[in-house]
């Protein structure tokens, strides 16, 4: 709410900055053009008719000054990394806010298609990296992994190199089950002291492990994050799903701390550690038989 007050705050001053911007220009105009008739000597107004050219002259001058606005403004859904892609009020920036509009409503099919049809209209790189990103993103929510990671890598050839990129080229890598080449993404991102994203990446190796089976080695991972306090309410909740994947008698204590802490979807989490925790047991019942 607090973002979204303030992207208000700025387009509404923005928009008087363009308002009072144009409006003196318009007065300036006015008197140039008064001087001119003055100096020419052949044209008299009556005051409502003067009233009506300086009104003229004030839109002239504003609604350029308004377009320009609508130009430089930022974008409402990341605009540190869409950037001045998309801007003002052209066919292709109007399209690719309804692509947005889509996948901020979850209808990625839908965001997908539009972005399809806008890239046949022919973009520049930097219009096509920001493209391609929504695209693959798009794939990526809807589990279509391998779509994903090709449209993040064409991204990224286009030169969009945000950290959102490369963080989710890494993800995308594990979920595919590449643990190695994941593992080289993620720590090439851990040693830029300056990605922002470094804070997800630990709780983020931990539960690609512990999807592919590896608790032990999934715990590694968690309980750096953990003592570090990286993605807390995260990391505590999949520490208590290797736990019981263990057997570990730390689990009930991790899953009441990741909720204490904030993890997200508590009920689907408290469901999913359930579930796994009477899985595994019925495993290890078994094995002892």
């Amino acid at each position: 709410m607090k973002t979204l007050t303030g992207k208000l705050r700025t387009f509404v001053k923005n928009f008087l900055d363009a308002i009072i911007f144009g409006t003196a220009a318009g007065v300036v105009l006015y008197c140039g053009f008064c001087i001119v008739m003055g100096f020419i000597g052949t044209l008299q107004l009556s005051l409502i008719e003067s009233a009506g050219v300086l009104i003229g002259c004030c839109v002239i001058c504003t609604v350029p000054a308004i377009l320009l606005m609508l130009q430089r403004s930022p974008h409402q859904f990341d605009p540190d990394l869409i950037g001045d892609s998309f801007t003002g009020i052209g066919k292709k920036a109007r399209i690719f806010r309804t692509a947005i509009s889509a996948f901020g409503e979850g209808n990625y099919p839908l965001c997908i298609e539009i972005l399809l049809e806008l890239e046949r209209r022919g973009l520049s790189d930097k219009e096509l990296g920001v493209t391609y990103f929504y695209i693959g993103r798009s794939y990526h929510l809807m589990e279509y992994f391998p779509n994903a990671l090709s449209y993040y890598e064409r991204s990224a050839e286009k030169g969009l190199h945000h950290a959102n990129v490369k963080f989710l080229i890494a993800r995308c890598t594990g979920e595919m089950g590449e643990l190695e080449r994941a593992i080289d993404l993620y720590s090439e991102l851990l040693s830029d002291e300056k990605n922002e994203l470094r804070f997800l990446i630990r709780t983020d190796i931990g539960r690609m492990y512990m999807n592919n089976d590896e608790p032990q080695r999934a715990m590694e991972w968690l309980s750096q994050a953990i003592d570090l306090h990286e993605n807390y309410g995260e990391a505590l909740g999949c520490a208590a799903v290797c736990c019981a994947m263990l057997g570990d008698k730390n689990a009930d204590r991790y899953c009441r701390l990741a909720i204490l802490n904030g993890i997200s979807s508590p009920n689907d989490f408290t469901e999913y550690y359930q579930r796994t925790k009477a899985a595994y047991k019925g495993v290890e019942s078994a094995a002892k038989e």
